[in-house]
């Protein structure tokens, strides 16, 4: 786990599996994915090829419900989040950084979302916000919370190796959310570290 990374209010309770940094709303819920987060099984490209199995608890368990699925060394799950309900619709959404991926820019990351439903979430997240730019690796970090007080969760997304005038400053950017549950693709705010390797 990052030094000093903290989760969000809304999120307070944390745990680390495998590099994973989890926020969640209680420290019941907390336990029970760190629990099963055991079963979850890493292959050597670091993707997440398992999944949580009913996470509020049962001793049936008969595989995943879910499986998020990574493409090599994309490093899915680098950053994750169970975001509580964030398009307000009863059901508890999933954020998810596949930090090193790259689409349109090498190793620009991207981060995304999956809401929750009577099932769970679904095999393709709702909506991808990516990097956008070379060596970014957005998703190292990912959190929600209504940061700007006009009651919609918004989004707070680190990307270590983000670089704006040093090498690796790192920059913690912020995607408003729109009320609906999807998130403006462009950050409205972004904070940056003042030296190289701030990150």
């Amino acid at each position: 786990m990052e030094d000093g990374f903290l989760c969000p209010d809304e999120l307070p309770f944390m745990f680390e599996f495998d590099g994973i940094v989890v926020c969640a709303p209680s420290q019941d819920l907390a336990d029970t994915l760190a629990e099963r987060f055991d079963d979850v099984p890493i292959d050597a490209d670091e993707d997440i090829v398992g999944g949580i199995d009913d996470a509020v608890g049962n001793d049936e368990q008969s595989g995943p419900d879910v499986v998020f699925e990574g493409t090599d060394g994309g490093l899915v799950g680098r950053g994750i989040a169970f975001a509580g309900d964030i398009d307000g619709d009863g059901y508890d959404d999933v954020l998810m950084g596949f930090t090193e991926i790259s689409v349109g820019a090498w190793y620009e990351g991207a981060v995304a979302i999956w809401r929750g439903g009577p099932g769970g979430p679904t095999a393709a997240p709702d909506q991808v916000i990516r990097g956008g730019e070379r060596l970014r690796t957005l998703g190292r970090a990912v959190a929600a919370a209504d940061v700007d007080e006009d009651g919609h969760i918004d989004l707070i997304l680190g990307a270590d190796r983000d670089d704006r005038g040093e090498t690796n400053n790192g920059a913690v950017l912020i995607h408003r959310g729109l009320g609906d549950g999807s998130f403006e693709e462009s950050p409205s705010r972004s904070l940056y570290g003042e030296s190289s390797y701030d990150r």
